[in-house]
C-alpha cells in the first residue's frame, strides 16, 4: 500500500515522503498527515485537485485517508491541500502541493491474459471505438432533435401581425379550483405535475427536463427544465423557491411558461421570448423547504447564504460550514458551469414572502451595473392602478453582499443577475387567480427586460489583471535541484484561462544557490495550448528569453522576463474566431551537471490586458553590431507598424 506522508506546520504543507502512484488504483493509495499543535481543535478536510478544474473533498476522521479513485483515473498532477474549521468559525488553510500520478491501466475484472503491450493497446483501441460509437449516436440524436424542434419552431407567420408590446399582460389565470390540495412529502412532485410536467408531454420539441442532483435530505431529486428554441440568441437561468414559504412562486412561474408554450402565437412579446431565448429553469431549489414550509434545507442551512460569494464575510449562523457545502448549492454551481458557454446572459431568482411594508423588493449585487436602470423602470411601471400611494406600489431596492445565488452568478459569470421578492399578502384582488396573474405579470416583464438588455459574453477572467507569485525554500534540502537535462520546475507552474485575446507579460527574479562552480540555463516559458508558433515545444526552444549564466559557489539573484500574445481561435489550427483557451507558465531550468545548483526561491508578477491583435509576439533585434555605429546619428531606426484598429480624433486620418 502506497502512502504519501505530508507534514503540516501552521499554514505550510509539504511532502515529507513521496511515493509512486499509477492511474486506475482504487483504495490502494493514501495520505498520512503529521499536524503540529496549531491544528488542535480544528475539523480537517483534505482537498484533492485533479484534471483541469475538478476537486474532491475528504473529511479526516483520523490523520490519514484514502485518495479518492476519481482523482487517480488518469495521468496528471494531483494537487493536495488542507483546510480546517473550529467551533469559533476560524478557518485555517494550507498551500497546495503537487504529486504526480503516472499513466496506468484501468480496473479489469476476471483478468487472465498476460499484462503486455498487445493487451494494453487492444484495450485502448476498444475504448476509442466506444467513444466514436457514442459520439456518433450523440450526433444522430442531436440531428433528430433539431428536426423535431424545427417543426415546432416559431416564425413570423405563426404570430398575429403588429409590433411587439412594450408590456406583457398575461391572460387571467382561471384554474385555482384545480390547484392540488396536498401537503407533506407528495406536494413537491404533485405541484410539478400540475402544469410543468404537462408541458413535457404537449411540447416535447421545446421542453425537456432532467434530474441534476438530490437535496440534502436525500429524499427529493432536483429538477431542471429547459425551454429551447431551434435558433436562440441568448440563455437566461431562472431559479425559484429557495425560501419556500409560499406556493405562489412555483404556481406563477409554471403559469408563465404555460403561457409561453401555448399562447405565443397570440402575443408578439411571448413570440420574441419563445423564438430568441433559451430558458434553463430550476423551479424548486429547496424541495425540503417547499414540503415543510421552511427557509432552511434538511441540514438547517439557508441556501441563499451558502454560495461562494463573500461567504466568509457573512454573519449568518445558518450559512453552512463552508461555501457550497450543501447538496443543493453544489449541484446548482455545477449546473451553471455547464450552461456558461451556452450564450448565458442573465439570471433571475424568484421568491415570495409576506412583507407588509412594500409590494415588491429587488435585491441586486453591489458594485455591478446589472442593467439596473432598465429593471428599475420596469418595476416602477408595474403597479396596481391605485389612486392612493399605498404599500402595493412601493418597491424596495436593496444592494446585497450576501452569498446568494444572484450575487454568485453576477460575480462569477459576469452576467446580469438579480433576485425579486413579491408580497402576495398585500394583493387581494380576485383571490388566488388574481395573485397568480399579477405575479406572472411581474416576472414576465422582468424576464423581458433582462432578455432585451442582456447579451452573451465569453468574458470569464477580468482583464486586465495582475497576479503575483512568490516562494522561498526553508532549507537547501527543500530547494529544487537543477538537473543536467532540461526540466520543468513544478513549484513555479501556473495555469489559467483567458476568454479574450490579451497581451501577457511576466517579470521577476529567481534565487539560485550554486553548490559548486557550474553553468545554468534559466528559461521562463509562457505558452498557449495548441496554438501555432506558441506551443510549449515552440516556446521552450526559443532563446530570446532564456539566460545562460556561469555561476560560482554561493547565492545569485537572476532577473527573468517573458511575454506572450494569447490570440483568438477555437482550435488554434483553423484560425476561426473564438477564444484563446488555456495559457500556461513554467520555469524551465538546466545545468551542465546534475544537482550543482538549486532554485531556492522566486518572485514573479504576471500581467495581462485585452488586445485585438491576433498575432504571435514579435521579437525585434538590433540592426547591426555596436561597433558598426560609432556615430549615434548613423544608427538606423527600426520602424514599428501597429495594427490599425479604432480611429480616434487624434489620428491624422480622422476626418477622412
Amino acid at each position: 500500500m502506497n502512502n504519501i506522508i505530508l507534514k503540516v506546520t501552521a499554514n505550510r504543507l509539504e511532502i515529507e515522503k513521496d511515493t509512486y502512484t499509477t492511474g486506475g488504483s482504487i483504495n490502494y493509495d493514501g495520505c498520512i498527515f503529521n499536524f503540529d499543535s496549531t491544528w488542535d481543535g480544528f475539523r480537517k478536510t483534505v482537498v484533492f485537485g485533479f484534471g483541469n478544474s475538478d476537486y474532491a473533498r475528504v473529511e479526516l476522521e483520523t490523520d490519514s485517508c484514502k485518495i479518492p479513485a476519481i482523482c487517480l483515473k488518469e495521468e496528471s498532477f494531483l494537487k493536495i491541500a488542507v483546510y480546517g474549521v473550529n467551533d469559533d468559525g476560524v478557518v485555517i488553510t494550507t498551500n497546495a502541493v503537487a504529486h504526480q500520478v503516472c499513466e496506468g491501466i484501468g480496473e479489469v475484472n476476471d483478468w487472465y491474459e498476460e499484462d503486455n503491450l498487445f493487451v494494453y493497446n487492444a484495450i485502448k483501441e476498444l475504448e476509442g471505438s466506444l467513444e466514436k460509437y457514442k459520439s456518433g449516436l450523440d450526433s444522430k440524436f442531436s440531428d433528430l432533435m433539431k428536426m423535431v424542434r424545427r417543426k415546432g419552431s416559431v416564425s413570423d407567420a405563426d404570430v398575429f401581425p403588429g409590433e411587439p408590446s412594450e408590456w406583457y399582460s398575461p391572460a387571467m389565470f382561471a384554474d385555482s379550483d384545480n390547484i392540488p390540495s396536498t401537503s407533506g412529502k407528495v406536494k413537491y412532485q404533485v405541484y410539478l405535475d400540475y402544469i410543468l410536467n404537462k408541458l413535457l408531454l404537449d411540447f416535447p420539441e421545446y421542453v425537456s427536463c432532467k434530474e441534476f442532483g438530490t437535496d440534502a435530505s436525500g429524499e427529493y431529486p432536483l429538477y431542471v427544465y429547459t425551454f429551447e428554441p431551434l435558433d436562440y440568441e441568448k440563455t437566461i437561468f431562472i431559479t425559484g423557491c429557495f425560501h419556500a414559504e409560499n406556493d405562489i412562486t412555483l404556481l406563477s412561474l409554471s403559469y408563465f411558461f404555460d403561457e409561453l408554450c401555448r399562447n405565443f402565437k397570440k402575443d408578439r412579446t411571448l413570440a420574441y421570448l419563445r423564438s430568441k431565448v433559451k430558458f434553463v429553469v430550476v423551479p424548486v431549489c429547496n424541495p425540503y423547504g417547499f414540503e415543510n414550509k421552511s427557509k432552511l434545507n434538511a441540514n438547517g442551512v439557508d441556501l441563499q447564504r451558502n454560495f461562494n460569494y463573500k461567504w466568509s464575510e457573512c454573519s449568518s449562523d445558518k450559512k453552512g460550514r463552508y461555501a457550497c457545502d450543501q447538496s443543493e448549492t453544489y449541484a446548482i454551481s455545477y449546473l451553471l458551469e455547464d450552461i456558461f458557454e451556452d450564450k448565458f446572459c442573465a439570471a433571475l431568482d424568484l421568491s415570495s414572502g409576506n412583507n407588509y411594508y412594500c409590494g415588491k423588493m429587488l435585491f441586486y449585487p453591489r458594485f455591478k451595473d446589472n442593467c439596473l436602470g432598465a429593471i428599475t423602470e420596469t418595476l416602477n411601471r408595474y403597479n396596481y392602478e391605485k389612486e392612493e400611494d399605498d404599500v402595493l406600489n412601493k418597491t424596495i431596492f436593496a444592494a446585497s453582499i450576501n452569498p446568494s445565488i444572484s450575487n454568485y452568478i453576477a460575480d462569477n459569470f459576469n452576467v446580469n443577475a438579480c433576485s425579486i421578492l413579491w408580497s402576495p399578502i398585500n394583493y387581494t384582488g380576485n383571490g388566488t387567480d388574481g395573485k397568480i396573474t399579477k405575479y406572472t405579470e411581474l416576472m414576465g416583464n422582468v424576464i423581458l427586460t433582462l432578455a432585451k438588455n442582456s447579451s452573451h459574453t465569453t468574458v470569464c477572467s477580468k482583464l486586465p489583471f495582475m497576479k503575483h507569485f512568490t516562494w522561498r525554500s526553508n532549507t537547501l534540502s527543500s530547494a529544487h535541484r537543477i538537473m543536467s537535462s532540461r526540466d520543468k520546475t513544478p513549484i513555479s507552474s501556473v495555469e489559467f484561462e483567458v476568454k479574450h485575446p490579451c497581451c501577457i507579460s511576466l517579470s521577476g527574479y529567481v534565487i539560485l544557490q550554486a553548490i559548486d562552480t557550474c553553468e545554468v540555463n534559466i528559461n521562463p516559458v509562457l505558452w498557449q495550448e495548441n496554438s501555432p508558433e506558441q506551443t510549449y515545444e515552440d516556446r521552450v526552444s526559443m532563446n530570446e528569453f532564456s539566460i545562460n549564466l556561469p555561476l560560482s559557489e554561493g547565492v545569485s539573484v537572476l532577473p527573468v522576463e517573458t511575454v506572450l500574445q494569447a490570440y483568438a481561435s477555437d482550435t488554434n489550427t483553423q484560425f476561426v474566431t473564438g477564444y484563446p483557451g488555456k495559457v500556461r507558465f513554467t520555469l524551465v531550468a538546466e545545468a551542465d551537471a546534475d544537482s550543482t545548483a538549486c532554485i531556492t526561491g522566486f518572485s514573479f508578477t504576471l500581467r495581462a490586458y485585452e488586445s485585438d491583435v491576433s498575432k504571435p509576439i514579435q521579437i525585434s533585434r538590433p540592426m547591426g553590431r555596436a561597433v558598426d555605429y560609432m556615430n549615434p546619428d548613423e544608427i538606423p531606426t527600426q520602424e514599428i507598424l501597429y495594427p490599425k484598429e479604432t480611429v480616434t480624433q487624434n489620428d491624422a486620418t480622422y476626418n477622412d
